[in-house]
């Protein structure tokens, strides 16, 4: 993916992915550091997964983090990692469609709550900042998206 990604936005200086079973992650990083080792590569994981810390939590959302890291994960190197709570994933979730009319799931909220917290602590407003948002929130209807939020009223 990252030889598909990198020709189309060649102003990246940062790349935020979400972390779960690590492979798209995994090639996405390597990949990318081997075109454009000056990009600033930023794992994101939830609180409670155990891919990058040793301090497992139950969960409430699927799609991102792991209760085991996968073997496939050794060796991996990244520039940065935020983890995210449950509720800035909420939020970014939120934000996204709120902000952009993007309905994303868990993993693209987290992203979105990484991002919003890079943007202010290390003020990155002037970044080339690529964001992979690879999930629908239809998964999220019952979580996220609770209470339901209200559809906007079409006129014609």
């Amino acid at each position: 993916m990252g030889d598909e990604l990198l020709p189309f936005f060649p102003e990246i200086n940062r790349l935020f992915v979400a972390v779960s079973t690590g492979g798209a992650c995994k090639g996405l990083f390597m990949r990318t550091k081997q075109e454009k080792p000056e990009i600033k590569v930023h794992a994101v994981d939830v609180e409670g997964s155990i891919i990058f810390t040793n301090q497992p939590k139950s969960r409430k959302f699927s799609g991102l983090g792991s209760s085991m890291r996968p073997e496939h994960l050794n060796g991996l190197q990244v520039d940065a990692l935020s983890i995210v709570t449950e509720d800035e994933i909420v939020v970014g979730c939120h934000e996204l469609l709120s902000q952009f009319a993007l309905f994303c799931g868990a993993s693209s909220g987290a992203i979105m709550a990484a991002v919003m917290k890079e943007i202010e602590d290390k003020n990155l407003r002037n970044e080339g900042i690529l964001c992979i948002l690879a999930d629908s929130g239809l998964t999220y209807m019952n979580s996220v998206f609770q209470p339901p939020l209200p559809l906007p009223k079409i006129t014609t």
